[in-house]
């Protein structure tokens, strides 16, 4: 059974949704209260420069620190030198040699840029916590889904599977739920932790993956009515029939809809269909520009396949959308894919902020008319 059945099985439910009930009087501030924008608050009508960031290296060696400089400068930056390439390139494709809980050096600077490291959240301050969570009650249900999927994450990497590498994820994902109970557990978050725990200790992935729910609102993806997909479906959808506007008329031809290749994209940020060294190099840029770039990167993806796509039917679209590293296929240079979204991202994220206006004017009066109906 697939990692993400119940994912899909839940998408499907919420593309038809009931009429939500009425709110208070208030329905603007009531849609407000749970809405989490993507690309910019309401109020900001410009697109921002990219942040300026400041990296302390902690690394013990002047080794470590020339490599904390050459990471620094790939992570944010699309456009790098064939040197750095050839670098990351060395030490991302022999995965026999990944380690669970060692802390890197991406790590750190990835640690830093989520703003997740021990001097940087009140919560680490208690540096007891996360042993607590391991052992605090967790629902049944949680427990027994966690432990189900384990053996379904990352099948293609042996190393995945060994007992040191699942107690390790089976421990993060425990200490998640136990923290945020009102998220849980979603199959797919398996992914993310076994990654990251293979870029720092289990204890950062923890507070890690608790940042990407605040800072990056990606418990708005996790939580059990998957509340922020709807809107994601409906963002790349209108990206696609704006910047590819031949695609999109083939797409609704063919009855193809984001729901049913985007969903991995969005809930696993790509670690579910492409390898680790092709999403690392993803990830770099995700979490420097924001998770607006999602976006910018599936369009990316989209733009290179355009042609080949017009041709093709249902099914030949979905095998192509949803490619999977576990069968060994072929994937795009990931730095082309990076190069091509450096490229495009102020458009898209020009047309984003446009398009979640009217994302949010749609749920406006979809709440107007269900409360004037019971009225």
């Amino acid at each position: 059974m697939d990692i993400l059945s119940g994912v899909f099985s839940r998408v499907r439910s919420i593309s038809n949704p009931a009429p939500a009930p009425p709110r208070g009087p208030n329905v603007a501030a009531n849609f407000d209260s749970r809405t989490t924008s993507l690309a910019r608050k309401p109020s900001d009508t410009s697109i921002p420069e990219p942040p300026k960031i400041q990296i302390q290296p902690t690394a013990d060696t002047q080794q470590d620190i020339v490599k904390l400089s050459v990471l620094k400068s790939m992570a944010f930056s699309p456009c790098i030198t064939l040197q750095a390439k050839e670098h990351v390139q060395v030490s991302l494709q022999h995965l026999d040699n990944l380690k669970c809980g060692t802390l890197t050096i991406r790590g750190r600077v990835w640690l830093l840029r989520m703003r997740a490291g021990r001097d940087q959240m009140q919560q680490r301050r208690d540096t007891q916590c996360y042993q607590r969570l391991k052992k605090a009650q967790v629902s049944p249900i949680h427990l027994d889904q966690i432990q189900k999927d384990l053996d379904r994450t990352y099948p293609q990497y042996a190393i995945f599977h060994e007992a040191t590498f699942q107690k390790a994820m089976s421990d993060v994902l425990h200490a998640i739920a136990a923290y945020r109970p009102e998220v849980g557990y979603c199959q797919g978050m398996g992914y993310i932790v076994g990654f990251l725990n293979t870029l720092m200790t289990e204890e950062d992935t923890f507070w890690f993956v608790i940042q990407m729910m605040d800072k990056l609102g990606m418990s708005n993806y996790w939580s059990p009515s998957l509340t922020a997909l709807p809107k994601s479906f409906f963002l790349i959808e209108k990206l696609i029939d704006t910047h590819l506007p031949r695609l999109g008329r083939h797409f609704k031809e063919t009855g193809m809809c984001p729901s049913m290749y985007a969903t991995p994209w969005i809930m696993t940020l790509f670690l579910y269909n492409y390898s680790i060294p092709f999403v690392t190099r993803l990830w770099d840029l995700i979490l420097y520009e924001g998770l607006y770039y999602v976006y910018v990167i599936a369009l990316s993806i989209l733009t290179a396949h355009e042609e080949d796509m017009l041709t093709m039917q249902m099914e030949d679209l979905m095998s192509l959308l949803q490619p999977s590293s576990r069968r060994g296929e072929k994937e795009q240079d990931v730095e082309e894919v990076l190069r091509r979204a450096n490229r495009m991202k102020f458009s898209v994220h020009a047309s984003l902020v446009k398009f979640e206006d009217q994302w949010l004017q749609q749920q406006l009066t979809k709440e107007g008319m269900s409360m004037h109906a019971t009225i």
